[in-house]
């Protein structure tokens, strides 16, 4: 008898959990996912010529937080010698060039690494470098694309 009000208890406490209405967000967690693609070669728009599309990239993510322009040593833009910024974590794509890492909540920038140095075009409006922020309980999509063998 004691089993049987035992797994009544179970029962109706996890269809409490999965009740429409029922506010599961305290056991979710925060995550950054993303792809890493590459284009290369000429990206002028043109009628006549279809353009190479994006190449899936297996590399290192870099997450490091938040960093602007003024925390780096760069040798050519995008191309970074030194970055200042504590590195927080890093994660390695799949073949596909997919990530996914869970991270607290916060604003971050992420880097790969090309030619040895570590790589980001993208900035925002106040010089700070491919920012990305996570938030509480929310995933995060992004898209990091390598252009350095591209031209437009």
């Amino acid at each position: 008898m004691k089993n049987i009000l035992y797994l009544i208890a179970i029962g109706l406490t996890l269809t409490a959990f999965t009740k429409p209405g029922f506010d599961n967000s305290c056991f979710k967690k925060s995550y950054l996912q993303g792809y890493v693609n590459e284009v290369r070669g000429n990206q002028m728009p043109s009628p006549d010529e279809s353009r190479p599309g994006k190449i899936p990239v297996n590399t290192t993510v870099y997450v490091h937080a938040l960093t602007n322009i003024k925390d780096t040593r760069y040798r050519e833009p995008g191309k970074y010698l030194n970055i200042a910024t504590p590195l927080i974590t890093t994660v390695t794509t799949d073949s596909a060039g997919y990530f996914k890492i869970q991270l607290p909540p916060g604003k971050y920038s992420l880097f790969v690494k090309v030619d040895g140095l570590l790589y980001a075009t993208l900035q925002d409006g106040d010089g700070n470098i491919f920012p990305v922020e996570i938030k509480k309980r929310k995933t995060t999509k992004t898209e990091f694309t390598i252009k350095h063998k591209a031209y437009f």
